[in-house]
């Protein structure tokens, strides 16, 4: 009887060493649950798509730049017949 005693006071004065706080157990009860990572990664999701339809209010602004170089020639621009006609009438100096 009195061993039982002794135990049981033993018991009763180291119960309070390994007591955990209210904030302990949630914490070990939340981090395990596969419910609570789903829908802990809903919501960040859904923050996410939040952030991106914000960005769409933005103006936005489009410019397109264009150009083109021509060079004028400084000799003077010389046109060959046969160059764009391809005749058997045209030798030497008899011009069509």
């Amino acid at each position: 009887m009195k061993r039982t005693l002794v135990v049981l006071l033993i018991l009763i004065i180291a119960l309070p060493l390994f007591a955990l706080t209210q904030a302990d157990l949630n914490s070990a009860l939340l981090s395990g649950n596969p419910e609570v990572k789903k829908a802990r990664e809903e919501v960040s999701k859904a923050l996410l798509d939040l952030k991106d339809a914000k960005a769409g209010y933005a103006p936005t602004v489009d410019l397109t730049i264009t150009g083109s170089y021509i060079a004028n020639p400084i000799d003077p621009i010389r046109i060959n017949l046969g160059d764009y006609i391809s005749s058997p009438i045209v030798s030497g100096n008899d011009y069509v």
